[in-house]
Protein backbone atom coordinates (compact mmCIF):
# COMPACT_ATOMS: atom_id res chain seq x y z
CA UNK A 1 0.00 0.00 0.00
CA UNK A 2 2.70 2.55 0.87
CA UNK A 3 3.97 2.25 -3.24
CA UNK A 4 0.15 2.72 -4.52
CA UNK A 5 0.39 5.66 -2.26
CA UNK A 6 3.26 7.17 -3.50
CA UNK A 7 2.19 6.45 -7.23
CA UNK A 8 -0.86 8.15 -6.27
CA UNK A 9 0.94 10.89 -5.63
CA UNK A 10 3.13 11.07 -8.36
CA UNK A 11 -0.15 10.93 -10.58
CA UNK A 12 -1.56 13.67 -8.85
CA UNK A 13 1.81 15.82 -9.66
CA UNK A 14 1.84 15.59 -13.35
CA UNK A 15 -1.88 13.42 -14.43
CA UNK A 16 -1.72 12.01 -18.07
CA UNK A 17 -3.85 13.34 -20.40
CA UNK A 18 -7.47 12.46 -20.07
CA UNK A 19 -7.58 9.72 -22.63
CA UNK A 20 -10.50 6.72 -23.85
CA UNK A 21 -7.23 4.44 -22.68
CA UNK A 22 -4.14 4.28 -20.42
CA UNK A 23 -1.54 4.87 -22.47
CA UNK A 24 0.65 1.61 -22.56
CA UNK A 25 3.95 2.25 -20.74
CA UNK A 26 1.92 4.48 -18.21
CA UNK A 27 3.77 3.61 -14.38
CA UNK A 28 6.90 2.46 -16.37
CA UNK A 29 8.97 5.18 -14.59
CA UNK A 30 10.16 6.36 -11.49
CA UNK A 31 11.42 10.04 -10.80
CA UNK A 32 8.45 11.70 -12.04
CA UNK A 33 9.62 14.73 -10.49
CA UNK A 34 12.62 15.04 -12.93
CA UNK A 35 9.77 16.14 -15.35
CA UNK A 36 9.00 19.22 -13.44
CA UNK A 37 9.52 22.31 -14.48
CA UNK A 38 12.12 24.48 -12.01
CA UNK A 39 12.49 27.90 -14.11
CA UNK A 40 9.53 30.34 -13.09
CA UNK A 41 10.28 32.11 -16.48
CA UNK A 42 10.15 28.82 -18.44
CA UNK A 43 6.59 27.55 -16.00
CA UNK A 44 5.02 30.73 -17.30
CA UNK A 45 5.93 30.48 -20.64
CA UNK A 46 3.47 27.23 -20.51
CA UNK A 47 6.66 25.02 -19.57
CA UNK A 48 8.96 25.87 -22.47
CA UNK A 49 12.08 24.78 -20.74
CA UNK A 50 15.00 24.35 -23.38
CA UNK A 51 14.98 27.59 -24.20
CA UNK A 52 13.77 29.50 -20.65
CA UNK A 53 16.04 28.11 -18.01
CA UNK A 54 18.67 30.12 -17.43
CA UNK A 55 20.61 29.00 -14.31
CA UNK A 56 18.61 26.38 -13.80
CA UNK A 57 19.65 24.26 -17.28
CA UNK A 58 21.36 22.15 -15.34
CA UNK A 59 18.83 20.45 -13.90
CA UNK A 60 16.95 20.07 -17.83
CA UNK A 61 18.16 22.15 -20.17
CA UNK A 62 21.88 21.70 -20.24
CA UNK A 63 23.01 24.09 -23.41
CA UNK A 64 21.09 26.66 -21.73
CA UNK A 65 23.90 28.19 -19.43
CA UNK A 66 25.62 28.76 -22.81
CA UNK A 67 23.37 31.54 -23.53
CA UNK A 68 24.01 33.45 -20.36
CA UNK A 69 25.99 36.57 -20.41
CA UNK A 70 27.34 36.50 -17.11
CA UNK A 71 27.90 34.41 -14.29
CA UNK A 72 24.62 33.33 -12.24
CA UNK A 73 23.21 32.04 -9.06
CA UNK A 74 19.17 31.49 -8.39
CA UNK A 75 17.06 30.03 -6.49
CA UNK A 76 13.42 29.00 -6.69
CA UNK A 77 10.37 27.83 -4.50
CA UNK A 78 7.10 26.41 -5.77
CA UNK A 79 4.44 25.00 -3.90
CA UNK A 80 2.02 22.14 -5.37
CA UNK A 81 -1.02 20.19 -4.77
CA UNK A 82 -1.58 19.49 -0.94
CA UNK A 83 1.82 19.60 0.88
CA UNK A 84 4.34 19.29 -1.87
CA UNK A 85 7.05 21.66 -1.96
CA UNK A 86 9.87 22.19 -4.42
CA UNK A 87 13.06 23.62 -3.48
CA UNK A 88 16.24 24.30 -6.25
CA UNK A 89 19.12 26.32 -6.49
CA UNK A 90 21.26 26.26 -9.52
CA UNK A 91 24.82 28.24 -10.02
CA UNK A 92 26.21 29.18 -13.52
CA UNK A 93 30.22 30.22 -13.80
CA UNK A 94 31.88 31.15 -16.94
CA UNK A 95 35.23 30.42 -17.77
CA UNK A 96 35.84 31.65 -21.24
CA UNK A 97 33.73 30.01 -24.07
CA UNK A 98 32.27 27.27 -21.36
CA UNK A 99 29.48 28.04 -18.84
CA UNK A 100 30.38 24.85 -15.98
CA UNK A 101 27.12 24.77 -13.58
CA UNK A 102 25.54 22.69 -10.61
CA UNK A 103 22.69 22.75 -8.99
CA UNK A 104 20.51 20.56 -6.54
CA UNK A 105 16.70 20.18 -7.23
CA UNK A 106 14.23 18.62 -4.25
CA UNK A 107 10.31 17.92 -3.98
CA UNK A 108 9.08 16.54 -0.64
CA UNK A 109 5.18 15.25 0.35
CA UNK A 110 4.31 14.98 4.21
CA UNK A 111 1.03 13.71 5.63
CA UNK A 112 0.21 10.88 3.50
CA UNK A 113 -2.07 8.42 4.65
CA UNK A 114 -0.43 4.86 5.67
CA UNK A 115 -2.64 1.95 5.76
CA UNK A 116 -1.00 -1.72 4.62
CA UNK A 117 -4.27 -3.42 4.01
CA UNK A 118 -7.87 -1.75 3.45
CA UNK A 119 -9.16 0.18 6.59
CA UNK A 120 -11.25 3.22 6.62
CA UNK A 121 -9.19 4.57 9.62
CA UNK A 122 -4.99 5.14 8.43
CA UNK A 123 -2.53 3.34 10.75
CA UNK A 124 -0.35 6.85 10.44
CA UNK A 125 0.86 9.24 8.32
CA UNK A 126 4.52 8.87 6.16
CA UNK A 127 6.26 11.03 3.88
CA UNK A 128 8.21 11.10 0.53
CA UNK A 129 11.12 12.50 -0.63
CA UNK A 130 13.18 13.19 -3.88
CA UNK A 131 16.36 15.00 -4.73
CA UNK A 132 18.65 15.25 -7.56
CA UNK A 133 22.60 17.04 -7.18
CA UNK A 134 23.56 17.73 -10.74
CA UNK A 135 26.64 19.03 -12.54
CA UNK A 136 27.09 19.94 -16.62
CA UNK A 137 29.11 22.10 -18.69
CA UNK A 138 27.99 23.90 -21.92
CA UNK A 139 29.55 25.50 -24.43
CA UNK A 140 29.30 28.06 -27.43
CA UNK A 141 31.00 27.24 -30.75
CA UNK A 142 29.67 29.77 -33.42
CA UNK A 143 26.08 29.30 -33.90
CA UNK A 144 25.77 26.46 -31.99
CA UNK A 145 25.48 25.90 -28.28
CA UNK A 146 26.23 22.30 -26.42
CA UNK A 147 25.87 20.95 -23.19
CA UNK A 148 25.59 17.77 -21.20
CA UNK A 149 25.00 16.91 -17.16
CA UNK A 150 24.05 14.26 -15.09
CA UNK A 151 22.26 14.26 -11.95
CA UNK A 152 22.74 11.55 -8.82
CA UNK A 153 19.05 11.08 -7.67
CA UNK A 154 17.96 9.51 -4.27
CA UNK A 155 14.33 8.81 -3.35
CA UNK A 156 12.43 7.85 -0.11
CA UNK A 157 8.77 6.77 0.44
CA UNK A 158 8.42 6.12 4.33
CA UNK A 159 10.89 3.07 5.11
CA UNK A 160 12.03 2.31 1.06
CA UNK A 161 14.45 4.30 -1.37
CA UNK A 162 16.33 4.05 -4.37
CA UNK A 163 19.56 5.40 -5.93
CA UNK A 164 19.29 6.46 -9.77
CA UNK A 165 21.60 8.23 -12.26
CA UNK A 166 20.39 10.15 -15.19
CA UNK A 167 22.41 12.11 -17.91
CA UNK A 168 21.18 15.19 -20.42
CA UNK A 169 22.10 15.89 -23.60
CA UNK A 170 21.48 19.12 -25.62
CA UNK A 171 22.15 21.55 -28.62
CA UNK A 172 20.49 25.44 -29.26
CA UNK A 173 21.36 26.99 -32.67
CA UNK A 174 20.98 30.16 -33.56
CA UNK A 175 20.70 30.87 -37.49
CA UNK A 176 19.63 34.51 -37.44
CA UNK A 177 19.55 37.22 -34.55
CA UNK A 178 15.88 36.35 -34.70
CA UNK A 179 15.77 32.22 -34.20
CA UNK A 180 16.98 30.02 -32.13
CA UNK A 181 16.01 26.48 -31.84
CA UNK A 182 16.69 23.76 -29.61
CA UNK A 183 16.73 19.82 -28.72
CA UNK A 184 17.76 17.79 -25.44
CA UNK A 185 17.48 14.38 -24.62
CA UNK A 186 16.90 13.96 -21.02
CA UNK A 187 16.89 11.54 -18.27
CA UNK A 188 18.73 8.81 -19.63
CA UNK A 189 19.65 6.51 -17.33
CA UNK A 190 19.87 2.57 -16.22
CA UNK A 191 16.96 1.06 -15.05
CA UNK A 192 16.46 1.22 -11.05
CA UNK A 193 15.36 -0.66 -8.27
CA UNK A 194 13.26 0.13 -5.17
CA UNK A 195 13.64 -1.63 -2.16
CA UNK A 196 11.81 -4.56 -2.30
CA UNK A 197 10.03 -4.06 -5.63
CA UNK A 198 10.56 -4.14 -9.08
CA UNK A 199 12.86 -2.22 -11.44
CA UNK A 200 11.78 1.14 -13.21
CA UNK A 201 12.87 2.65 -16.01
CA UNK A 202 14.32 6.32 -15.64
CA UNK A 203 11.71 9.42 -17.01
CA UNK A 204 13.51 9.57 -20.13
CA UNK A 205 12.04 12.40 -22.36
CA UNK A 206 12.98 14.04 -25.86
CA UNK A 207 12.48 17.72 -26.34
CA UNK A 208 12.67 20.32 -29.20
CA UNK A 209 11.46 23.76 -29.57
CA UNK A 210 11.75 27.40 -31.17
CA UNK A 211 11.69 30.82 -30.42
CA UNK A 212 11.38 33.70 -32.51
CA UNK A 213 12.14 37.12 -31.45
CA UNK A 214 11.07 40.66 -32.73
CA UNK A 215 11.16 44.27 -31.72
CA UNK A 216 7.21 45.35 -31.56
CA UNK A 217 6.20 48.91 -31.03
CA UNK A 218 5.39 49.40 -27.37
CA UNK A 219 5.68 45.91 -26.36
CA UNK A 220 9.54 46.16 -26.94
CA UNK A 221 11.62 42.70 -27.63
CA UNK A 222 9.16 40.38 -28.09
CA UNK A 223 9.45 36.47 -28.29
CA UNK A 224 7.53 33.28 -28.88
CA UNK A 225 8.52 30.08 -28.04
CA UNK A 226 7.06 26.63 -28.84
CA UNK A 227 8.05 23.22 -27.99
CA UNK A 228 7.08 19.61 -28.16
CA UNK A 229 8.39 16.55 -25.78
CA UNK A 230 7.49 13.00 -25.87
CA UNK A 231 8.21 11.23 -22.51
CA UNK A 232 8.95 7.57 -22.41
CA UNK A 233 5.45 6.85 -20.17
CA UNK A 234 3.01 9.31 -21.75
CA UNK A 235 1.46 10.34 -24.98
CA UNK A 236 3.43 13.30 -26.74
CA UNK A 237 2.48 17.00 -25.39
CA UNK A 238 3.45 20.60 -26.40
CA UNK A 239 3.37 24.19 -25.22
CA UNK A 240 4.03 27.55 -26.16
CA UNK A 241 4.40 31.25 -24.40
CA UNK A 242 5.03 34.66 -25.57
CA UNK A 243 7.23 37.08 -23.49
CA UNK A 244 7.24 41.01 -23.81
CA UNK A 245 9.16 43.39 -22.68
CA UNK A 246 7.66 47.12 -22.45
CA UNK A 247 11.18 47.95 -20.15
CA UNK A 248 14.07 46.63 -20.07
CA UNK A 249 13.43 45.81 -16.09
CA UNK A 250 10.49 44.52 -16.73
CA UNK A 251 9.13 41.06 -18.53
CA UNK A 252 5.43 40.04 -18.84
CA UNK A 253 5.06 36.12 -19.82
CA UNK A 254 1.59 33.32 -20.88
CA UNK A 255 1.67 30.80 -21.87
CA UNK A 256 -0.39 27.75 -23.10
CA UNK A 257 0.22 23.45 -22.18
CA UNK A 258 -1.36 21.79 -24.99
CA UNK A 259 -2.46 17.91 -24.44
CA UNK A 260 -2.79 18.31 -20.31
CA UNK A 261 -6.24 18.00 -19.03
CA UNK A 262 -4.45 19.69 -15.54
CA UNK A 263 -2.88 22.45 -16.52
CA UNK A 264 -3.52 25.19 -19.70
CA UNK A 265 -3.11 28.44 -19.61
CA UNK A 266 0.03 30.18 -17.12
CA UNK A 267 1.25 33.29 -16.58
CA UNK A 268 3.85 35.32 -14.49
CA UNK A 269 6.64 38.55 -14.55
CA UNK A 270 9.99 39.08 -14.14
CA UNK A 271 11.72 42.04 -12.95
CA UNK A 272 15.42 42.91 -13.24
CA UNK A 273 17.69 45.78 -11.38
CA UNK A 274 21.13 46.21 -10.58
CA UNK A 275 22.19 42.47 -11.28
CA UNK A 276 19.19 40.89 -9.16
CA UNK A 277 16.35 39.29 -10.79
CA UNK A 278 13.02 38.23 -9.84
CA UNK A 279 10.41 35.91 -10.92
CA UNK A 280 7.29 35.04 -10.55
CA UNK A 281 4.87 32.09 -12.15
CA UNK A 282 0.87 31.54 -12.05
CA UNK A 283 -0.08 28.02 -13.42
CA UNK A 284 -3.70 27.46 -12.49
CA UNK A 285 -5.05 23.89 -11.51
CA UNK A 286 -8.15 22.23 -12.81
CA UNK A 287 -11.05 20.09 -11.60
CA UNK A 288 -9.62 21.83 -8.36
CA UNK A 289 -6.32 20.56 -7.96
CA UNK A 290 -5.25 24.17 -7.33
CA UNK A 291 -2.77 26.83 -8.31
CA UNK A 292 0.85 26.46 -8.25
CA UNK A 293 3.30 29.37 -7.72
CA UNK A 294 6.81 29.69 -8.33
CA UNK A 295 9.09 32.06 -7.38
CA UNK A 296 12.62 32.39 -7.60
CA UNK A 297 15.34 35.05 -6.97
CA UNK A 298 18.97 35.35 -8.70
CA UNK A 299 21.99 37.26 -8.65
CA UNK A 300 24.63 37.98 -11.65
CA UNK A 301 27.84 36.80 -10.84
Amino acid sequence: MRTSAALILLAVLLPSPGRAEVYRDAGAAAYQFLKLEVSPRASALGGTVLLNSGAFGVLGSPAAPAALESGQFAATHAEYFGSTVQNCIGIVRLLGPIAVSGGISSVSTSGLELRDEASSEPEGTFSCWDIAVAGGAAFRSGIFDAGVSAKLIREKIWLDGSWGFTIDAGVTAHPAPWLETAAAVLNLGPSLHCTGYESFRTPLTLRSGARLTARIPYSGETSLTAEVFKPIDNEPEGSFGLESRPYGWLALRAGERLGSDSRGFSAGLGLETGGWGLDYAWVPGRYALGDIHRISLSRCL
